[in-house]
């Protein structure tokens, strides 16, 4: 009996000795630890800014064919600013067969993988021309 109460005086002990102790080792960590301050929007202003900088790069040498107000045509795709978007900013195809490796096994094989090779590609965006 003597003994259950001597360990429950201790683990109580402990308890209020960690619960006293957990600001100042937060207190510490938050001095030794970088970090940064990070206001709210500013990193999606800044992913904003750059994607507006390459989109009007990328304006400055686009053929706009079929007229400024429909860069994209033929094709019916579009993105939600009206902006280009920079390719480096999509995952690569390997990088989500690490997780969908059935599915990117069967897309390698297809003729959707090389559409975006010439001479498939060149083809392709003819045929469009020719058919708008």
């Amino acid at each position: 009996m003597r003994r259950a109460t001597a360990l429950k005086r201790s683990a109580n002990r402990l308890l209020v000795l960690s619960a006293a102790t957990l600001p100042v080792i937060f207190l510490m960590s938050w001095m030794v630890i970088p970090h940064r301050t990070v206001k709210a929007g500013t990193e999606v202003e800044e992913a904003a800014a750059a994607r507006h900088v390459y989109s009007e790069k990328a304006a400055a040498k686009y053929n706009f064919r079929y007229g400024k107000d429909f860069p994209f045509l033929p094709s019916n795709a579009t993105t939600d600013t009206g902006e280009f978007l920079s390719p480096k900013s999509f995952y690569t195809a390997d990088y989500c067969g690490h997780c969908h490796q059935e599915a990117h096994t069967q897309w390698r094989e297809s003729a959707h993988s090389n559409s975006n090779r010439a001479p498939w590609y060149l083809r392709n965006v003819g045929l469009l021309n020719t058919e708008k």
